[in-house]
């Protein structure tokens, strides 16, 4: 076996202790991880507005009884007209909703990336200079 040499030892051994995960990059990391409980709420409020739409579309159906046709009935014409504008709320809110998680999604990544190079830069004083330093 060869002697080790105290140049062999320090390169073996890490410049700084391990300092720990950074607050800022975990929490960032936290609120990544919400997201995609946020999508499924939007996905489901979008297929209960499509329910609506269905149901309201099947209220304006006639009905046969006895081989006797019956047309809807004008409160049937106001329960359509009520259950598409509903559906149709729905629908914008969850656009809206969207939207926000978008934007919510965009600058959560921005943020995590951002703690993530702070964690990694170095210090000012560690940067080489010109002179080789």
């Amino acid at each position: 076996m060869w002697p080790q040499t105290p140049q062999m030892g320090a390169a073996q051994q890490p410049q700084q202790p391990a300092q720990g995960l950074d607050p800022a990059l975990v929490q960032q990391v936290m609120a990544l991880n919400q997201l995609p409980q946020k999508q499924a709420a939007i996905d489901r409020q979008r297929k209960l507005a499509d329910v609506m739409r269905n149901d309201a579309a099947g209220q304006m159906q006639g009905r046969s009884a006895g081989g006797i046709y019956r047309a809807p009935g004008a409160l049937n014409l106001v329960a359509n007209v009520m259950a598409q504008r509903k559906a149709q709320g729905l629908n914008s809110t969850a656009d809206t909703a969207q939207t926000a998680l978008g934007n919510e999604s965009t600058g959560a990544m921005q943020r995590y990336f951002d703690a993530l190079i702070r964690q990694n830069r170095p210090a000012p004083n560690e940067w080489p200079t010109a002179a080789g330093g």
